[in-house]
């Protein structure tokens, strides 16, 4: 080879390296938030729980309240939500956490996104 072949291909060979590099950092720091993801959900749960049950609380010893404010029915529209969106958390969870070869934490990184949007869905509820 000549030098300029030589030369060339370093140079492509340390352009891909550098690519590979700013791709690995990227992942790295989307690893790094995970943990971050998983408490929000875990705490949004938790507080989603407390809150449900002081409604339920408050709603069961005061029939009244059933039928003057028809609670009932929104009430029972906002329970389902959240039963469904934490379902679907919960299936991706199982998906995810089941699993303990490398493939899984690609995986997470491809479900962050869905994983937020259901952490809005439940805050929407």
């Amino acid at each position: 080879m000549d030098p300029l072949s030589i030369t060339s291909a370093s140079v492509a060979l340390a352009a891909a390296a550098y690519k590979c590099t700013i791709e690995v950092r990227k992942i790295v720091g989307t690893i790094a938030d995970a943990t971050d993801s998983l408490s929000d959900l875990a705490e949004e749960a938790q507080l989603i729980q407390g809150a449900l049950q002081g409604v339920e609380d408050a709603l069961r010893d005061n029939h009244e309240v059933f039928s003057r404010y028809k609670v009932e029915e929104v009430f029972s529209i906002a329970v389902k939500g959240c039963r469904a969106t934490l379902a679907c958390i919960k299936q991706e969870f199982e998906l995810l956490f089941n699993r303990s070869d490398w493939k899984a934490r690609f995986l997470f990184l491809w479900k962050e996104e869905d994983m937020k949007r259901l952490l809005g869905r439940l805050d929407r509820k």
